[in-house]
This record gives C-alpha cells, structure tokens and sequence, in this order.
C-alpha cells in the first residue's frame, strides 16, 4: 500500500509541476482556467496535495496534519521558485498565499473528519438523528 501512496502523490506533484511550470495546457485545462480563474486551482490543487501528503505521511492511523501542510507549502514554493528559469512564466507572492491557504484548508479539513471519527468511536456515542 505505501507504494501506491507514494506513487499516487508523485504523479499528483508531477500534475501541479506541469501546471505551474509550463507554457501550454491542453484546451480543456484553458477553458477550465479562463472560467474559474487560477486562484481557484491554486487553492483546491494544494488542499487536495495536503491530503495526499499526510495519508502518504500516516503511520498507524496518525494523519500527521502539520507536517502536510508545511510539506505541500514547501514544494508550492519551490515550483514558484522554479518558475524563475521558465520563460513567460512570472513567481507570484499571490499565489504563494493561496497555495498556503488552499493546505492550511485541507489540513483543517483532515483536523475536522479525524474529530468526527473519533467522537462516532466514543463508547456509548449515538448518532445525531438516530433517535
């Protein structure tokens, strides 16, 4: 199993590398930027990355979400480091920040279902509605 996570994170770090470094998408990929904007791609493709960063991380049922969100920031800054070498393509302090709040976001979003696995674990804890 560690296998597939770790392959399934490399291919998805491969994807946001493609996105961020080159110079030509297919016109799917174009459309999809031009109606949502890369904001929005920002922010969902580096909470998506911290999920997978921290099920890749986990040990034993520990989702590690910190470590997540400091390894999806870190590797959201050295594409923008990168983007220095490729021509027509400009770093951006923006995107840093969204990049930040998009694995902050999926951090939070991991904090939150772990919360509410381990309150459906309680002994003795019913269900909401289950009355």
């Amino acid at each position: 199993m560690t296998w597939l996570k770790g392959s399934l994170l490399l291919a998805y770090m491969g994807f946001l590398a493609y996105m961020s470094l080159g110079r030509a998408y297919p016109p799917a990929l174009d459309r999809a930027l031009a109606t949502w904007g890369s904001t929005v791609f920002h922010f969902g493709g580096y909470a998506l990355l911290t999920i997978l960063f921290a099920w890749t991380l986990s040990r034993r049922g520990r989702r590690r979400p910190w470590l997540a969100i400091a390894a999806a920031f870190a590797y959201g800054g050295l594409l923008e480091i990168l983007q220095f070498l490729v021509p027509e393509r400009v770093p951006s302090v923006l995107d840093l920040g969204v990049n930040l709040a998009g694995a902050l976001a999926g951090g939070v979003s991991l904090w939150g279902a772990a919360c509410a696995l381990a309150r459906r674990r309680k002994p003795g804890h019913e269900a909401a509605g289950s009355h």
